[in-house]
């Protein structure tokens, strides 16, 4: 969605406010202040304070929170959360984020510890956090976090673009590099009369082998990849090879099963399906780039997901074997050709689109 700030991947989530009486900047995960109004389900005033909580929205819709140590004297129910709506009149979108308020953070860290960096990639950590109060939150696409690489360190740099991601330069002369870069919370998010700034650091492996991309099933020509639906497999988490690859034949086995995944089985002819496999992987999912590093440690970034699904047939609990007819007001036999009918009258633009792509003749 345009209402969102596409450069923090920012899409939606709940947000976390710390009660350290410091500006909460949340314009800074959307698009386009100027285009914004809020709807505050509190009192809905321009500027409120209820609690020790206030909501400031100046003329440049630049809209902060500010939220203040709670003070039980005032003999006001303590709020633990809230939702502003937030609407973009030029683009008419609109979205409900949740605001949670909490006393103080208790840990913040990276996930995974330890980052594994190829030639060609460009990876960035995740933050995680948890507050006094038990709760859990993920900070990865907070605005204003600062990412050093380790002093001395000019095997890797940062993109310039946010997010910042970690990119390979050079060789290493040892593996792993540990707290090879520095990430810093912004002031907005440390503690109440907190007298240092939370940084947190991540390791990071630096390995130049590439992986081993597979196609299981399809076509490789490159002029009939471009025609064709295209899902991709990664073995982020796996640390054993053959325990992907089995997981990958199952998935394709039952993919194409008529009585289970349908339509998809109508499409076999026209999906590839593909793998890649990386050694030496940690045993969680990482945040890494789109990218696909080939033999020669150049980037292959052509295997698109389409995911075109018919839930017309799914929400009216037509079986997997069967089409519903409007015209006749009976159940035929899902054929290409009906499913076809049936989907483009469903999805327009979009579906003829995606039948001109991938011809279902």
């Amino acid at each position: 969605m345009a209402l969102f700030n596409t450069d923090i991947d920012y899409q939606g989530q709940d947000l976390h406010v710390v009660r350290n009486g410091l500006a909460f900047p949340l314009y800074k995960f959307f698009g386009t202040p100027s285009n914004l109004s809020y709807e505050i389900r509190l009192t809905g005033q321009k500027v409120l304070q209820y609690e020790n909580i206030n909501v400031n929205i100046p003329a440049n819709n630049e809209i902060v929170i500010t939220a203040n140590t709670y003070d039980v004297s005032l003999g006001i129910e303590k709020v633990s959360s809230f939702f502003i709506i937030v609407s973009d009149a030029v683009t008419d979108e609109n979205a409900a984020i949740l605001i949670h308020l909490h006393d103080s953070l208790d840990n913040v860290w990276v996930s995974p510890q330890k980052l594994t960096l190829r030639p060609g990639m460009e990876v960035r950590f995740g933050i995680l956090a948890n507050f006094a109060d038990a709760n859990y939150a993920d900070l990865s696409f907070y605005p204003d976090l600062t990412t050093d690489p380790k002093p001395g360190v000019t095997n890797i740099t940062l993109t310039t673009e946010l997010p910042k991601r970690i990119k390979w330069v050079s060789s290493p002369s040892s593996n792993p590099i540990e707290n090879a870069v520095t990430i810093t919370l912004p002031e907005w998010m440390e503690n109440s009369n907190s007298q240092t700034r939370i940084r947190i650091t991540g390791d990071l492996e630096m390995l130049e082998n590439p992986g081993e991309l597979k196609l299981h099933t399809g076509e490789i020509k490159i002029e009939e990849i471009q025609k064709r639906i295209n899902i991709l497999l990664l073995s982020d988490g796996f640390t054993s090879k053959s325990s992907f690859q089995k997981i990958v034949a199952d998935y394709q086995s039952e993919l194409f099963k008529k009585d289970t995944y349908t339509p998809w089985n109508l499409f076999a002819n026209k999906i590839n399906i593909w793998s890649y496999y990386l050694e030496d992987q940690e045993e969680v999912s990482s945040l890494e780039g789109e990218f696909i590093i080939l033999q020669n440690n150049t980037i292959c970034d052509l295997y698109h997901f389409i995911s075109i699904f018919d839930d017309y047939i799914v929400s009216n609990g037509i079986t997997p074997q069967t089409s519903y007819n409007k015209d006749t007001k009976q159940n035929e036999k899902l054929t290409l050709a009906n499913f076809e009918k049936d989907a483009v009258k469903r999805y327009g633009g979009e579906m003829k689109s995606f039948v001109v792509l991938t011809p279902l003749n």
